[in-house]
């Protein structure tokens, strides 16, 4: 146990560090941009640093503390007075019976031990605030805001991501804090989503797919959720979702992309299940998309180099061709130039084409 220089023992099991920067607190309160309109619930306020920023721009707050000697000090502040000051575990609490009218907008410095159970209570909450900003464990951010296919990407970012948005507003060094603690944190802000992807009633159990589905990352998904009741065109989005998967983590340069038709005397005829057209559509738009951006990628890594090109027709002044790894190219020059191969400078990329410049 260790004393700051207000003489506070600092509890480890609740995992106390106290953000000291008042510049840096500014910039929080900022960020949250209070109005005077807005009822604000505080999760863990510690000393009230932040807090005696925000309760005087507001009409009113609640602040919950788990520390009892905390919520004592808090409530001996002349500031803080007009506050109601709870002790207790925010887990074991439900918004709607705090002293205050929903919904509220919600901030705290949240324990990083605790910060997932923390997010998923606030998806428990949805229906008694507004936005969330919860300063965290840097790492921690960067899951909710993982990309597929990074490994940072779970369980976290899946449940968290069908009911709300996500925005890490920036990070906070350790060296702000007493006492200072040995990881990056960072603000992040949850707003609700207008349309969440899981309906209330299917919380849990999508809860619990989700966090089978991340059990054996290197296991098929299909294979991992046998047991599980998914619904049929679940089970074939997933089974899409792993070939898109599998096809973005391939180092090819685009895709070629077509829907099957079930024409006579042809495979595609006995393909079952028959995919609706609206569904292959969908899915054939994703693959371009992708595709397109496999392409973009592999274009941009050729501007500055230097590539034989087979000059194959001119049009409208312009003549096109192809590079010895199939980029398609626009060149300025003669008609002459018609088939035959040049030496090209790759300048800059169009949506379909590279520019280039014949070298002498």
């Amino acid at each position: 146990m260790s004393t700051n220089k207000y003489s506070h023992p600092f509890r480890k099991k609740w995992g106390q560090n106290f953000l000291t920067d008042s510049n840096l607190l500014d910039k929080i309160a900022r960020t949250i941009d209070p109005e005077s309109k807005d009822r604000f619930l505080e999760i863990g306020p510690g000393e009230g640093a932040l807090t005696e920023k925000i309760y005087p721009l507001v009409e009113s707050m609640v602040a919950i503390e788990i520390d009892p000697m905390l919520v004592d000090k808090l409530k001996r502040k002349e500031i803080l007075k007009g506050i109601d000051i709870l002790q207790g575990d925010i887990l074991l609490e439900d918004i709607e019976r705090m002293p205050i009218k929903s919904p509220v907008r919600v901030i705290g410095n949240i324990p990083y031990n605790i910060t997932s159970p923390i997010v998923f209570w606030l998806i428990e909450q949805l229906d008694y605030w507004q936005d969330a900003f919860i300063m965290m464990q840097k790492e921690v951010a960067d899951r909710l805001t993982a990309s597929v296919n990074t490994k940072a990407y779970g369980r976290l970012t899946v449940v968290v991501g069908a009911y709300l948005d996500i925005d890490q507003c920036f990070t906070i060094k350790p060296d702000v804090f007493i006492p200072k603690p040995k990881v990056d944190s960072a603000i992040v802000r949850f707003t609700k989503k207008a349309s969440p992807s899981i309906n209330d009633d299917k919380y849990l159990k999508f809860n619990k797919i989700v966090s089978a589905a991340f059990s054996q990352r290197r296991k098929m998904l299909r294979n991992t959720l046998k047991g599980w009741d998914i619904p049929k065109h679940i089970q074939e989005d997933i089974d899409f979702l792993e070939t898109y998967n599998f096809l973005k983590s391939n180092d090819v340069s685009y895709l070629h992309v077509f829907t099957y038709s079930e024409r006579e005397n042809t495979e595609a005829i006995g393909i079952r299940p028959v995919v609706p057209h609206s569904e292959r559509s969908r899915r054939s738009k994703i693959l371009h998309e992708l595709s397109d951006k496999k392409k973009s990628a592999f274009y941009e890594k050729s501007i500055g180099k230097t590539k034989p090109v087979l000059v194959e027709k001119n049009k409208n002044g312009m003549l096109f061709g192809y590079t010895d790894n199939y980029i398609k190219t626009r060149i300025q020059g003669p008609v002459s130039l018609e088939n035959t191969i040049q030496n090209v400078l790759i300048s800059d990329f169009k949506t379909s084409y590279a520019e280039c410049e014949v070298l002498d």
